[in-house]
């Protein structure tokens, strides 16, 4: 229910609520009231609560129809699991509503109609026009854990790699990624059980050891800045640990 005299678009509301929610808090519907249904004794009538339409929600992207098969497969599936009519190619996954539980059955979907995908590539690219075009490009194992979560990557700003929390996802980091865009480069570091061809790793040494490997890949030398929230502050505590074995005239410094 706005303001009296205040009229915000979809696309405003969700730009704002993004700078203040978790990802997987945002609204991706919006519906305006004149006024609150309530109850006889004053509580918000929830059952009297409109329920959204399934029309695609404003965006700041102009829609923009399939162009081949694949990508009419992957709209048609985003669609269904999201219970959203229309879909365009320009259209960002979690702006449209999705978060990490229909991530995985996005891409539960995305297999049964013949399509191998892995979770860490709905992150990775979260357009249907750039998923598509991802699945036709061989990814090694070893170039899997670490994504990208800011727009592009900058070589002129420092580096962030920021270590899963306990699902493994780097989806969290999101929000993250983009208050700190301008300030750093942001990576994701996630775990390998997430991909249906490697096993998942046992052992806070071999998982740290692990991720420092990755991490190398990227960053081949200089200062790394690491960031874990919950199972992740441990991991990055490890590997923090490791590099001033490995590296005995590095410094390091952790704050949990």
């Amino acid at each position: 229910m706005p303001i009296p005299g205040q009229h915000p678009e979809a696309a405003e509301l969700r730009t704002h609520l993004q700078r203040q929610l978790p990802d997987y808090m945002v609204p991706s519907s919006y519906v305006t009231l004149d006024q609150l249904p309530l109850t006889p004794n004053g509580k918000v009538d929830t059952k009297a609560l409109p329920a959204p339409d399934h029309h695609r929600p404003e965006l700041a992207t102009t829609y923009t129809a399939p162009r081949n098969s694949t990508e009419e497969i992957v709209a048609g599936v985003w669609s269904d699991v999201l219970g959203v009519d229309t879909v365009g190619i320009h259209d960002n996954f979690f702006e449209l509503g999705g978060q990490s539980i229909s991530a995985v059955r996005l891409v539960s979907r995305l297999r049964e109609a013949g399509l191998g995908v892995a979770l860490q590539q709905i992150v990775r690219h979260p357009t249907v026009a750039q998923l598509s075009a991802a699945l036709d490009v061989p990814q090694s194992a070893s170039s899997r854990l670490v994504v990208l979560l800011s727009p592009a990557a900058d070589p002129e700003l420092p580096i962030l790699f920021c270590v899963h929390p306990g699902g493994g996802s780097t989806h969290p980091y999101r929000a993250l990624a983009r208050c700190l865009a301008g300030r750093f480069t942001v990576y994701g570091v996630q775990a390998p059980g997430l991909n249906a061809d490697e096993a998942p790793l046992v052992g806070i040494e071999s998982i740290a050891d692990r991720y420092w490997r990755e991490i190398r890949r990227v960053q081949p030398a200089g200062p790394c800045t690491i960031l874990g929230w919950s199972t992740g502050a441990v991991i990055a505590h490890a590997m923090g640990a490791q590099a001033q074995k490995r590296w005995p005239a590095c410094s390091c410094w952790s704050r949990r």
